[in-house]
C-alpha cells in the first residue's frame, strides 16, 4: 500500500477518442520503494495527439511514445524535480492492450530506478517505451547524453 501517489506535475487535456494508458495511482504503487519516489513527477502529455512538426505523426508511424522516465542534471532551469514520468495518451481502442503491457514493464522500470547510478550524465538518461499499434508490442528505447 502506498502512502501518497508521485505528484502529477500537469495533465494535458485530450480529444475524444484518446486516453491514457495510465494513472498516477497505478504508476505510484509499481514504483513505490525506490529510492527517487519523492524526486518523482508525471507529466501526463498530448504529444502523441498533437504531434511535432520535426517528428513524424505517431499515427503513420504505427507507433507512439507512452511510456517514459528521465533524469535531467539541469532540473533547477527546466523543473522542479530532476526525475519525470511521462505518460503519452493513445488512441483509446489501444488503451487497455496499452495499460497490460506497461503494467508488465513497471517492475522493469522498478529495477531500472533502484539501481540507477548518474555516472556521466552531463544533460539527460531516461528510457522511453513505445507502443506498436499493429503488435500490441512495447519496444524500450534508452537515451544517454
Amino acid at each position: 500500500m502506498i502512502h501518497h501517489l508521485i505528484r502529477t506535475a500537469s495533465k494535458s487535456k485530450i480529444p475524444q477518442g484518446f486516453s491514457y494508458p495510465l494513472g498516477a495511482e497505478i504508476i505510484s504503487e509499481a514504483l513505490a520503494g525506490v529510492p527517487q519516489y519523492e524526486l518523482l513527477s508525471i507529466r501526463f502529455s498530448s504529444f502523441n495527439v498533437v504531434g511535432n512538426p520535426k517528428v513524424e505523426k505517431p499515427i503513420e508511424t504505427g507507433e507512439c511514445y507512452v511510456l517514459q522516465i528521465t533524469y535531467r542534471t539541469d532540473y533547477q532551469c527546466n523543473y522542479h524535480y530532476p526525475w519525470h514520468i511521462s505518460v503519452g495518451a493513445l488512441p483509446s481502442e489501444h488503451k487497455h492492450a496499452a495499460q497490460e503491457a506497461l503494467k508488465a514493464v513497471l517492475p522493469e522500470v522498478h529495477h531500472w530506478l533502484s539501481h540507477f547510478t548518474p555516472g556521466n550524465i552531463t544533460y539527460y538518461r531516461a528510457i522511453s517505451y513505445l507502443y506498436n499499434f499493429k503488435t500490441g508490442q512495447l519496444s524500450r528505447q534508452d537515451k544517454f547524453k
